[in-house]
């Protein structure tokens, strides 16, 4: 899990994570609440400097962030 969050730390991709993780990079990551009825666990979206279709994913999901 740390190594897909240093893809996205430095910029190389996103990942959908538990929400313990949320603690990993907040320096460099944006992690965003998504939406998860019945999980057994809260989901994040983690991003970094998210580009214009990144911000559709994450408005797509009815994220905050």
């Amino acid at each position: 899990m740390h190594a897909v969050l240093s893809l996205v730390a430095v910029g190389v991709g996103v990942a959908i994570v538990p929400e313990s993780m949320k603690g990993f990079r907040e320096d460099w990551i944006r992690y965003h609440p998504l939406p998860a009825p019945g999980a057994a666990f809260e989901l994040v979206l983690a991003t970094r400097d998210p580009s214009p279709p990144v911000r559709a994913l994450v408005r797509s999901f009815g994220a905050s962030g």
